[in-house]
């Protein structure tokens, strides 16, 4: 079970991009970032990007209609980054991924980090929901930002969360996954 973590760039980043399967990143936006890749046996499981960008420039605030992003505050645009592309191939990974990935997190420089996800996909709004985000939008994107000629979600969430809302997130998971662990070990015939 050997995995290598890099630092995507050139050819791992096309790579990457092709494997999120996600039309409203654009390479170009994805250099702005910094891009990990979790390699077993050459092939590329998982990964995700950080990117840096004034708030107006983050793709998940650029998916929220015009008129609605105006209401969006900008005092201090860099305190906020984007977390985006997160994808993993191999359960067997996660815990090296979701660890790797949070260790980046609280050592960013960003305060808050900003993401978006489509509504229908209840798992990631119920694990969020255990940091507490602010949900800035909740409706359709702007299909001006969709690439490659696919179509964006029919409707998104877009959510700000803290650092201390990430780790509070990992600490719950953990605890449920500890607390299941031991009931099995204790309830063992």
């Amino acid at each position: 079970m050997s995995l290598r973590i890099k630092k995507l760039h050139g050819a791992y980043l096309r790579q990457f991009k092709t494997l999120i399967k996600k039309p409203d990143l654009a390479f170009a936006y994805l250099l702005t970032g910094v891009c990990y890749g979790f390699f077993s046996r050459g092939e590329m499981v998982a990964g995700y990007c950080i990117t840096h960008t004034p708030l107006d420039e983050m793709i998940s605030i650029m998916q929220i209609p015009t008129k609605q992003r105006k209401s969006i505050g900008t005092e201090d645009p860099f305190k906020y980054a984007e977390l985006t592309g997160y994808f993993i191939n191999s359960k067997k990974y996660r815990l090296v991924v979701k660890l790797h990935m949070l260790m980046k997190i609280l050592l960013h420089k960003a305060a808050y980090f900003v993401y978006a996800y489509p509504t229908d996909q209840t798992n990631i709004e119920k694990q969020a929901a255990l940091g507490k985000p602010l949900r800035i939008y909740s409706g359709k994107p702007d299909l001006v930002i969709g690439g490659d000629g696919i179509l964006l979600p029919k409707s998104i969430n877009v959510e700000i969360i803290s650092k201390g809302g990430i780790l509070k997130i990992a600490l719950k998971q953990a605890f449920r996954k500890a607390k299941r662990w031991v009931y099995r070990l204790c309830n063992r015939s």
